[in-house]
C-alpha cells in the first residue's frame, strides 16, 4: 500500500515539475488576443469579492473568470 502512494505521489511530482518546465517560458510573455477583452480590460474581474459581477459577466464561464480574479488578485497584471 505504502509502495502505491509513493509511486502515485511521484508521478504526481513528476507531472508537476514537467508542467512548470513547459510553461517556464511563458510567464514572462505579455497577453495576447482575448486576453485584452477577458483580462486586461475587464474592470469585473478586478474584485474577488464581488462575485455576482463576475458571475453576470459571462455566467457560462464563471469558474475562468473566477480564477481570473483570483490571479489578479494575487498578481495584478503580472503573469506571473
Amino acid at each position: 500500500m505504502k509502495k502505491i502512494i509513493f509511486s502515485q505521489r511521484l508521478a504526481m511530482l513528476v507531472f508537476l515539475c514537467l508542467g512548470i518546465i513547459i510553461y517556464s517560458q511563458t510567464f514572462q510573455v505579455p497577453f495576447h488576443f482575448d486576453d485584452h477583452f477577458s483580462i486586461v480590460s475587464n474592470l469585473k474581474i478586478r474584485d474577488i469579492s464581488n462575485l455576482e459581477e463576475i458571475f453576470d459577466f459571462w455566467p457560462t464561464r464563471f469558474i475562468t473568470y473566477f480564477t481570473f480574479a483570483v490571479n489578479y488578485h494575487f498578481g495584478k497584471l503580472h503573469v506571473f
